[in-house]
C-alpha cells in the first residue's frame, strides 16, 4: 500500500490520470455528436411548410400518401445534404458561395432601417432628377397591311385605288382592308421604340415624320407594306410630379434602398482586413 501511494503522488501518472479522463470525455462527446449528426428531426413547423409548398404547386391539399412522398424526399435530400457537408462538397463551390452572399445581402436589406417617404421627399427627388422621368413623344396609329408578293410583282396599283377611297364617307372600316395581319392594326399611344421592336426601325421613323389625320403613301416595314394614319400626337416632354409620383416613389425607395445596402456592406467590410497575393503592381 505505502508503494500505492507512492505511486499515485507522481505527476507523471497525474497527467496519464488527467489525458485518459480527457480522452474519455471527448470520446463521449464525439459519440454524442455523432448520433446527432445522424438524427433527422422533422418538426410539424418543417411539415407544415412542405405542405404548404407543396399545395401552392399543386393547386389542392396533399393527402396522406402526398405527405409520405414529401417526407421521403425531404429525408432524401437531407441526407445527401449532410453527407456532402461530412465529405466537405461545399468548400470552394462557387454557386454555394454565390447563394450563401445572395442570401446575406438579403438579410442586410432586411434589417436596415426603412423610412417612410413623404410627398416632400418624393417632390424633392423629382424635382432633383427631372429629366429621368421625361416621356418621349407617342402616336396613336391604324394601318392597313398589304402583304408584299413572294414573286416581286406590284401591287401599287390595288393599294392606291384603296387609299382612293379612305377619305369617302361611304368608305368601309379601314380595319375590314388590306390583307389578314399577325399584328394588331390600331397601336394606342405607342412610343417610336416600341413601333420599332414590331415593324423596324426605318418604319417607325417614318411613321413618326407623318402629320396627323392624313393617310399616308405606302410605307414599307419589314413585314409589309402598309397605309398608315395618324390619330392623335403627344409631344412628350416630363410630365407634372402627380402623373409619375408612383414612379418616383419605386425609384427613390430603390435608390434608398440601395444607400442603406451599401452603408450596411462597407460596416461588415471594415471588419476584414483584405491581402491579395501576387496582385500586379
Amino acid at each position: 500500500m505505502p508503494k500505492a501511494r507512492a505511486l499515485f503522488k507522481e505527476p507523471l501518472v497525474h497527467f496519464l490520470l488527467i489525458g485518459a479522463l480527457v480522452f474519455a470525455a471527448h470520446t463521449l462527446w464525439q459519440a454524442r455528436q455523432n448520433t446527432a449528426e445522424r438524427t433527422i428531426i422533422i418538426s410539424q413547423d418543417a411539415l407544415q411548410r412542405l405542405s404548404t409548398i407543396w399545395a401552392g404547386e399543386a393547386g389542392r391539399e396533399p393527402t396522406p400518401d402526398d405527405v409520405r412522398g414529401l417526407l421521403a424526399e425531404y429525408v432524401r435530400e437531407e441526407v445527401l445534404y449532410r453527407e456532402a457537408l461530412r465529405l466537405g462538397l461545399d468548400e470552394d463551390d462557387t454557386i454555394i458561395r454565390r447563394r450563401l452572399a445572395q442570401k446575406m445581402g438579403f438579410l442586410l436589406s432586411n434589417d436596415a432601417d426603412e423610412t417612410q417617404l413623404t410627398e416632400a421627399d418624393l417632390r424633392a427627388a423629382f424635382e432633383a432628377n427631372p429629366e429621368e422621368y421625361r416621356q418621349p413623344p407617342r402616336i396613336s396609329l391604324i394601318h392597313i397591311p398589304f402583304n408584299v408578293p413572294a414573286d416581286g410583282s406590284s401591287r401599287a396599283s390595288e393599294i392606291s385605288a384603296i387609299a382612293a377611297e379612305l377619305d369617302n364617307e361611304s368608305a368601309p372600316s379601314p380595319d375590314t382592308l388590306g390583307d389578314p395581319f399577325m399584328l394588331a392594326r390600331r397601336h394606342v399611344d405607342i412610343d417610336e421604340t416600341s413601333l420599332a421592336r414590331l415593324f423596324g426601325r426605318e418604319f417607325a421613323q417614318a411613321v413618326f415624320a407623318l402629320p396627323e389625320g392624313e393617310w399616308s403613301a405606302p410605307l414599307r416595314s419589314r413585314l409589309a407594306d402598309h397605309l398608315v394614319r395618324i390619330d392623335q400626337k403627344s409631344a412628350g416632354g416630363i410630365p407634372p410630379f402627380e402623373e409619375v409620383a408612383q414612379t418616383v416613389l419605386a425609384n427613390e425607395t430603390e435608390r434608398r434602398r440601395r444607400e442603406r445596402d451599401g452603408a450596411a456592406l462597407a460596416e461588415l467590410m471594415e471588419r476584414y482586413d483584405v491581402i491579395i497575393d501576387g496582385a500586379p503592381s
